[in-house]
């Protein structure tokens, strides 16, 4: 056989796999809001997201808080079984410039990416877990003398649980 066969062997093997799993019982809700709480830019930092649209795909909004500050996130998601792939501007972390009595916070935001998974938890596949991970882009940070402007990029972890309702 050829290098080129056995590489196409397993892939049809697993799409045969895959279309298997199409059976009516493990179809998914067809909900049009799923909404939890969790931790990462997707919720607000520490926060609520919520994704209103159908089968998990739409308009993206989260709140939530960051060393008392209210904190958001709005986007779109694209959801295809239990993958995702959201993209939308928020706050994804705090800078903090000098330090002791002289501190100044402020929330960083900007572009924010996060691909991840949704496991469902149950047969009715209405609970979920979200996992996600991605990057943060866009937030200037002014240099000085010694230090060149520069824009932070942040990689970044989500996790939280969900509810689909409707459907």
């Amino acid at each position: 056989m050829k290098l080129t066969q056995l590489l196409i062997v397993p892939f049809l093997l697993f799409g045969t796999f895959l279309s298997a799993q199409e059976e009516p019982e493990n179809l998914y809700p067809k909900s049009i809001i799923s909404v939890g709480p969790g931790v990462g830019p997707n919720y607000g930092i520490f926060g609520v997201k919520t994704v209103t649209g159908y089968k998990n795909s739409g308009l993206l909004l989260s709140v939530g808080t960051l060393d008392g500050f209210t904190t958001f996130t709005v986007g779109g998601q694209v959801a295809v079984k239990w993958w995702y792939l959201s993209v939308g501007y928020g706050s994804y972390g705090l800078h903090i410039i000098g330090n002791g009595q002289n501190e100044t916070r402020e929330l960083m935001k900007g572009v924010i990416a996060m691909t991840g998974g949704m496991i469902n938890l149950g047969k009715a596949k209405r609970f979920f877990i979200d996992t996600g991970v991605g990057f943060s882009t866009g937030y200037e940070v002014e240099g000085n003398i010694f230090i060149d402007d520069r824009v932070e990029t942040a990689f970044s972890i989500a996790l939280g649980v969900g509810y689909r309702i409707g459907g």
